[in-house]
């Protein structure tokens, strides 16, 4: 992995920085916050739906169910995961960022992530569009550029990283 700063790490990779790890801890977290099973066995396990949310986010073009398919070979409507979704609650995905969205850095081994005993952190940001549904709209406003206004609504988004690994905190 090279970083942008000229820090090199063998041992992390750029996957590793940006992607949400999901792993043994994911399911767990969801185990014990994620919504409870109502009688029947879910097409998607909580995991495999964070898995599917993460991929989707970082996939392109495409919807949701459109994404899940190939990665878990399940085929579920797009209703179906958001319904599977909205009934998670916020509290699960809360936790799983907590565990997912933490420093990597060590000061041992990045001595440039570090001006004396304080972490640097940087502050970036975009603006994503997003459907132009009758909700969306109602909360967003479409980009005015010097020619016309854009053809979708903005969502803008900011994060925090860490300087050396690149990772969001």
């Amino acid at each position: 992995f090279q970083a942008e700063d000229g820090i090199r790490d063998s041992s992390v990779t750029g996957v590793q920085t940006c992607a949400l790890p999901i792993s043994a801890k994911l399911a767990h977290i969801w185990q014990n916050e994620g919504p409870r099973p109502r009688g029947h066995q879910p097409k998607l396990s909580g995991p495999q739906l964070v898995q599917g949310l993460t991929f989707h986010a970082l996939a392109g073009p495409g919807t949701l169910a459109q994404h899940v398919k190939p990665l878990h070979g399940v085929d579920i409507t797009d209703s179906a995961l958001t319904q599977r979704r909205q009934a998670a609650g916020f509290e699960v995905f809360r936790s799983i960022a907590n565990q997912a969205l933490a420093p990597l850095a060590d000061p041992l081994k990045h001595p440039h992530s570090f001006y004396g005993p304080w972490r640097l952190v940087a502050l970036d940001g975009s603006q994503f569009s997003v459907a132009n549904t009758p909700q969306t709209l109602g909360r967003l406003n479409k980009a005015a550029s010097r020619r016309f206004e854009a053809a979708f609504a903005k969502l803008p988004l900011s994060w925090m990283i860490e300087i050396g690994t690149h990772a969001p905190v």
